[in-house]
């Protein structure tokens, strides 16, 4: 089996989980009803088992930071993954069902109605801080927890060693644990010699290759007079955590295969529109939502509605909570936004609404005016319109070679000038052509050679997009009125 990657456990989640033991002696507590030789049998809310943990280990390696599933993954695709780190050790589909409603039963998994997809969402609770929002103290899961070896063990010894790897908090000290109001309650055993059986399993047995889960383990009696456990993870399955990190042992749910391309489409369209942080709105909700809306569209018709996301954010500075309803019409009514999709390949788009004010309102008074026309004919309009527009109304963004000045210091170094001027020259979009700027203040700082940089400068500005020419039309212009009073008129005679 291949060994997967290990897992961030959130210790706030894990005491949640052990709370579902909390009554375990009650045993009239049941759910999930199913036939069994004629009769109703249920399954034991209150008790833990070896499901219940594959689910555990599951949810935390596919939610989000803070604790969210991606929405429109139903739990059967849910199943698939935990089968995919799992393979042959996963449990039963009707197993993992079985532990899923009892995460619901125990509110460590809420399910709640999307109102715009109409589809389920769920959150892991107690996966972060109520106080402060965030998720607060993370262990790192060795992925030996995906093995044959680990699945076979008995579930007191899995749920003993996955407390001894956050408590150990990814350092190599020693754990201990009274036997009374202790690990006689967490492993639901009685007798001394049974709690010494297990831990001596967990020291003896090797677990994969050839070293067990624990490197010591041994009962020892306490200042009290009682018994207490002292033990201690091996080495080999303890992994430090560092403080600051996290996304990275967060694996993203994938897409359906007809769909990856959609969404990694529409990832790169939002960083071109220097957009990309609306994936991360309303912690990734509202991304998903326009990916619903979008997903059997064409690419044009998708950069489109982005772009109106783009317009949007301009004219509010942040995404509006209710970024979707904005757009909800436009995505619904085709003609709208096929021919938004027209005037933005053909390069009349940003004549639609100029200036910031009232863009919607602008928006919806173009496609009313022109939903009557084909799109044929719009198309052509639009070609002929766009060269006379940015002639006539263009204004350049570059006011001369100071434009391109962003790092002054850099003079003393290197031929700035020179690099500037070709900017210039060639046309380049100057805010692109800053970045440049910076990678070249870095690369001095690690003391490469100034004519190297410089050197490496007139290349890489060679590869930079052109400038786009600023729109300065008049107050009143109106592009539905020009393409029909003037391209039209002068296209007909």
């Amino acid at each position: 089996m291949i060994i997967r990657d290990e897992v961030a456990v959130s210790q706030i989640f894990l005491q949640a989980f052990f709370e579902i033991e909390k009554h375990y002696a009650d045993k009239s507590e049941k759910f999930r009803f199913r036939s069994f030789k004629g009769q109703q049998v249920g399954r034991l809310k209150n008790h833990i088992t070896k499901a219940d943990l594959q689910l555990f280990t599951t949810v935390q390696k596919y939610c989000n930071p803070f604790g969210k599933l991606r929405e429109g993954y139903s739990k059967h695709e849910l199943y698939i993954q935990l089968k995919n780190l799992y393979c042959d050790n996963a449990c039963s589909k009707d197993q993992f069902y079985a532990a899923f409603n009892k995460f619901v039963l125990h509110n460590l998994i809420s399910v709640e109605i999307d109102s715009f997809t109409n589809e389920e969402l769920y959150t892991l609770n107690q996966y972060v801080d109520s106080q402060t929002g965030k998720v607060g103290y993370l262990s790192l899961l060795h992925p030996v927890v995906f093995t044959e070896a680990f699945n076979e063990m008995p579930i007191c010894q899995q749920k003993l060693f996955y407390q001894a790897v956050t408590q150990q908090g990814g350092k190599e000290r020693s754990i201990q644990r009274n036997l009374n109001d202790g690990l006689f309650e967490f492993l639901h055993r009685k007798q001394v010699n049974q709690v010494r059986a297990i831990l001596d399993n967990l020291v003896a047995k090797p677990i994969y290759g050839t070293k067990p889960l624990f490197a010591a383990a041994e009962i020892k009696k306490n200042v009290v007079g009682g018994y207490k456990a002292v033990y201690r993870v091996h080495s080999d399955f303890i992994i430090p955590y560092v403080s600051g990190q996290g996304d990275e042992y967060h694996a993203e749910l994938p897409f359906k295969k007809r769909y990856r391309r959609i969404a990694r489409f529409m990832r790169e369209v939002m960083a071109e529109l220097g957009i990309g942080e609306f994936e991360l709105f309303k912690e990734g909700r509202s991304f998903y939502q326009l990916f619903r809306l979008v997903k059997d569209k064409g690419f044009s018709y998708i950069r489109t509605v982005l772009t109106r996301i783009r317009d949007i954010h301009k004219t509010h500075f942040v995404y509006p909570d209710n970024v979707l309803d904005f757009l909800k019409d436009e995505i619904h009514n085709k003609s709208m936004t096929i021919l938004l999709a027209i005037a933005q390949e053909t390069g009349v788009y940003k004549f639609i609404a100029p200036y910031g004010t009232d863009r919607q309102e602008r928006f919806n008074a173009f496609g009313s005016s022109m939903k009557g026309i084909d799109k044929g004919t719009f198309r052509r309009l639009c070609k002929l319109a766009a060269p006379k527009l940015l002639k006539e109304y263009g204004v350049s963004p570059v006011a001369g070679v100071t434009s391109y000045v962003k790092v002054p210091k850099l003079d003393n170094s290197l031929d700035m000038p020179r690099v500037r001027l070709k900017a210039l020259h060639f046309e380049k979009c100057p805010e692109k052509y800053h970045d440049l700027e910076y990678k070249a203040e870095f690369k001095l700082r690690k003391n490469e050679h100034p004519s190297a940089i410089t050197k490496w400068l007139l290349k890489e500005v060679e590869k930079l997009p052109t400038w786009e020419l600023f729109v300065d039309p008049p107050r009143d212009f109106r592009l539905e009125e020009y393409l029909t009073n003037t391209i039209l008129i002068h296209s007909a005679s």
